[in-house]
């Protein structure tokens, strides 16, 4: 019974998500069985997409950031 359990939380925790397969799909087609070092250059695709991701993330994290403490400061000063 553990066991089911077990393999359930796995296969949930290891899905791809939409974004993830279509990045993968991509790579895959890019890279034909034909291409030399396939699974290499698909891997370099696949690191290079998640770089990317990383990136815009931070700087949509920043933003979001300063504009929360900038409206802070405005409330602030309506306090006064």
């Amino acid at each position: 019974m553990a066991s089911n359990s077990l393999t359930s939380s796995r296969s949930s925790s290891s899905s791809w998500t939409t974004k993830q397969n279509k990045m993968f799909e991509k790579a895959l087609a890019k890279y034909d069985q034909d291409t030399p070092d396939r699974w290499h250059n698909i891997a370099k695709a696949w690191e290079q997409q998640l770089r990317q991701f990383a990136e815009e993330s931070k700087t949509t994290v920043i933003y979001i950031y300063l504009c929360a403490s900038r409206d802070v400061k405005v409330a602030e000063r309506l306090a006064w």
